[in-house]
């Protein structure tokens, strides 16, 4: 299980768009980023339509959720950190496992915000919230009610030495 297939040629048009005057130049990636440009060349017309059918599909399923509910609240992360200069969490690559929660959010087109929860540790574990489109008034308010029961807050990562 994880972020569905259908992620790259969702957004395939967009990055080819957005890359081509780099690669015109002869602009020189790192190979995890190449590998996702080239995954984005790929994508078929069939792929591609394919996936706008299923964003499509994401956004009347939130659409009916929020019919009935004001949030849907997940962890914002399904770990606690990445070891830094290690590519992989347990078997995937650490991009799909930081993005396993906020990906649905992005695809959907609805607002999101993310909060650490406090008292949960080093590094703090965070909660993120969804809502409608036109929801971020909702998710502020709610985010400023977590603060302000001292549930959530941010606080400066420790200075390395």
């Amino acid at each position: 299980v994880g972020p569905s297939p259908l992620v790259v040629p969702a957004i395939a048009e967009e990055v080819r768009e957005i890359h081509r005057p780099y690669r015109e130049t002869g602009e020189v990636y790192g190979d995890d980023v190449a590998q996702r440009l080239a995954d984005s060349e790929a994508a078929t017309a069939e792929a591609i339509a394919e996936a706008r059918r299923w964003q499509l599909h994401l956004r009347a399923s939130f659409d009916e959720v929020f019919g009935h509910h004001d949030l849907v609240i997940t962890p914002s992360v399904p770990v606690r950190s990445k070891r830094i200069g290690e590519e992989m969490i347990g078997d995937r690559h650490y991009r799909t496992v930081l993005s396993w929660f906020s990906y649905v959010a992005n695809h959907a087109l609805i607002p999101a915000i993310a909060m650490p929860l406090a008292g949960t540790g080093e590094p703090p574990l965070s909660l993120q919230a969804m809502a409608p489109v036109d929801g971020e008034p909702l998710l502020i308010s709610f985010a400023r009610a977590l603060e302000g029961e001292g549930l959530s807050g941010f606080r400066p990562a420790p200075t390395m030495e």
